[in-house]
């Protein structure tokens, strides 16, 4: 069984991969995935990170939002497709040419492995991309989930109440 969620935030600027210099580089929606594994429920959560580049959204008329249809999917091993929703989404251009909108994607899989696919597409333009990738669900001898790297990190302290500009701060302290 898989529940989803979706969630949406606007970035402005986003983790390229660097193998050429920006201006030479194909705008195309990068996906990431991150797992974590709940051992009382034999489930592993999958975090997706998708970003969208504005080079890839043309706004409905200059300076305005974007908009976009997002479409994820995840299939079994088999191809057998396990979930699939689309959603409307805006997002309002930042002006610089490497900026990205971010959807965030969340559900839970048994153990198995997946594949995790999303397509992106302009509601203007009609333009489309495409990403995916494969996703083996952790499993109680799994050795640890994956890591997220933060830009800043700090001990949370008793008063802290409020989140600093480019971090935050847990529900829990440990």
């Amino acid at each position: 069984m898989i529940s989803l969620t979706r969630f949406a935030i606007v970035a402005a600027a986003g983790v390229v991969p660097l193998s050429l210099p920006a201006h030479q580089r194909e705008p195309g929606v990068v996906l990431r995935a991150v797992r974590f594994y709940r051992a009382d429920q034999d489930r592993t959560r999958v975090k997706g990170l998708v970003q969208i580049p504005f080079a890839l959204l043309q706004p409905a008329r200059p300076g305005g939002q974007s908009s976009y249809t997002v479409t994820v999917q995840v299939a079994d091993s088999t191809n057998l497709a396990l979930y699939k929703q689309a959603w409307q989404s805006h997002a309002r251009n930042a002006g610089d040419a490497d900026a990205y909108t971010v959807e965030i994607v969340d559900f839970a899989v048994a153990p198995g492995k997946y594949r995790f696919q999303v397509t992106v597409q302009d509601s203007v333009s009609g333009r489309s991309m495409s990403s995916a990738t494969e996703l083996q669900a952790l499993s109680d001898s799994s050795v640890a989930s994956d890591l997220l790297i933060a830009p800043e990190m700090r001990l949370a302290t008793a008063d802290d109440t409020v989140p600093r500009p480019g971090s935050s701060v847990p529900e829990t302290t440990w």
